[in-house]
């Protein structure tokens, strides 16, 4: 899966500074990564991934698909786009 990898990795690279320190300053992926930490406490995430990665995913993830168009939604649209991503995820957290 390294396309998936790169992909990713210049999905999230593209982000200006300020984007960047915004998200940094703010604890995103700290925070992220701490609910990931959670689920695996609960057994509910998979274990073949570094925590860091799959939290570093997650962002990239909502980031890319969902806040990057916060404001050409709808407050339905919007919590229907993040309920499609939860869905996912739940699917590829687990191993």
């Amino acid at each position: 899966l390294p396309d998936i990898e790169l992909a990713l990795r210049q999905e999230f690279s593209p982000s200006p500074p300020v984007v960047k320190a915004a998200l940094h300053n703010i604890g995103y992926i700290e925070t992220l990564l701490t609910i990931v930490q959670h689920g695996l406490q609960r057994g509910e995430v998979r274990t073949d991934i570094a925590p860091e990665h799959l939290a570093r995913y997650i962002g990239v993830l909502y980031v890319s698909l969902i806040h990057r168009m916060t404001n050409q939604f709808s407050s339905a649209q919007y919590t229907s786009e993040v309920e499609t991503l939860l869905t996912f995820l739940r699917t590829a957290l687990h191993s």
